[in-house]
Parts: C-alpha cells; sequence; structure tokens
C-alpha cells in the first residue's frame, strides 16, 4: 500500500515537489486536482496499492491494485546504488 504523505515526501525531497499534485494524481491518490486541499495535501487521499516486480532476466513490471500489470519495460543493475531502464 503506498502512502500520500511518504509519496509527498519522497518527491519534495528530490526537489521535485512543485509536481506533488498532478503526480498524486497520476499514481490514483486522487482523480481530479480539485480534491487535493493546498492546506494538507494528502488530506482525503485515497489509498493506493501498486507494486513492481523484476526479474533475473532482466524484465520489470508494475502492477496496479487488482494485479494487473500496467508497466513493463527492461532494467539493468549499474552498480549497488544504481539501476537503469534502458527502453524507458
Amino acid at each position: 500500500m503506498n502512502s500520500c504523505a511518504t509519496f509527498v515526501k519522497t518527491v519534495t525531497d528530490a526537489g521535485f515537489g512543485s509536481h506533488a499534485s498532478q503526480w498524486l494524481i497520476d499514481a490514483g491518490f486522487f482523480s481530479d486536482v480539485n480534491q487535493i486541499k493546498s492546506t494538507d495535501i494528502c488530506e482525503h487521499a485515497s489509498e493506493v496499492e501498486h507494486s513492481h516486480f523484476f526479474t533475473a532476466s532482466g524484465l520489470f513490471g508494475s502492477r496496479d491494485d487488482k494485479g494487473e500489470q500496467v508497466d513493463d519495460g527492461d532494467y539493468k543493475v549499474i552498480d549497488a546504488d544504481t539501476i537503469s531502464f534502458p527502453s524507458h
């Protein structure tokens, strides 16, 4: 289960806070920007179940709250701290 507060903190800490509202919609926490309050950006946010998987053969994917695959591609481990997604 993904947390709105953790999502906002992560994008803000990474320097992308100005995109948080749109990304909250894209991630499924809200369906419309008018649902997002400026005083508490996560108030009334939906819970979002989302998972990722990585295979030993170099494929990855995402699944939504219904278990449906919603993204796919390939990945490469660059070093102990870095993953690259060549087809994205």
